[in-house]
Order: structure tokens, then C-alpha cells, then sequence
């Protein structure tokens, strides 16, 4: 699932639909190597998984967040706990977790 959602913030980089309101990619993001290409999964499984992060935000606006972070704009744990002023990088790492258990339950309730 991981995996998935990391090809779905490739997509998302490249260019997502501006209506969705996910955070603008970082400078620093920016600066890191990007792969050549690196898509496997077409723009029809990329809109499946965006409709499932879209529901996410209805649930958990912080773990839509940190998912945007993580997997749109590829911020570390630490560096989303610093962004949104948490002390401990575990926070981030358990909304992280819950996010993609939730999107992963959507994805499978939908197929």
C-alpha cells in the first residue's frame, strides 16, 4: 500500500487538479533528486487512491495532512513534526500509519 501511495504523490507532483487543496511542494523538496519518471500506475488507479486521501480529509484533517506531507511533498517524519510543532517525530509517524490503513480500507472497500 505504501508503495501506491507513493506512486499516487509521483502523480500528484506532476500535476494534480489545483480543486484537491494539497500542499504546494517545499523548497527543499524541490531540491531533492527526483526519479527519471518513475510512474507504474496509470491516471485512473492515481484518481481511485486521490478519491480515497479526498475521504481521509472528511475523517482526520491532521492525518490528511501528514499524508499530503509524506507522500506529496516526501517529508520525513521529523521534518513533519517540526513543520506542524510537535516535539516527537512519532506523531507524524502514527497519523502516517493510521492515514494509509484507513485509505487502504477505502481502496479495497471500492474494488
Amino acid at each position: 500500500m505504501v508503495f501506491l501511495l507513493r506512486q499516487w504523490g509521483l502523480w500528484a507532483q506532476r500535476g494534480r487538479p489545483v480543486l484537491l487543496n494539497y500542499p504546494g511542494v517545499s523548497a527543499f523538496a524541490r531540491m531533492r533528486p527526483r526519479p527519471a519518471d518513475g510512474m507504474v500506475i496509470d491516471d485512473a488507479t492515481a484518481l481511485q487512491i486521490d478519491k480515497a486521501v479526498s475521504a481521509l480529509r472528511l475523517v482526520s484533517e491532521d492525518e490528511h495532512d501528514v499524508i499530503a506531507r509524506r507522500f506529496i511533498q516526501q517529508q520525513t517524519y521529523r521534518e513533519i513534526a517540526r513543520d506542524r510543532g510537535w516535539r516527537d517525530h512519532r506523531r507524524a509517524a502514527a497519523l502516517v500509519s493510521n492515514g494509509v490503513r484507513f485509505v487502504m480500507g477505502v481502496l479495497y472497500v471500492d474494488i
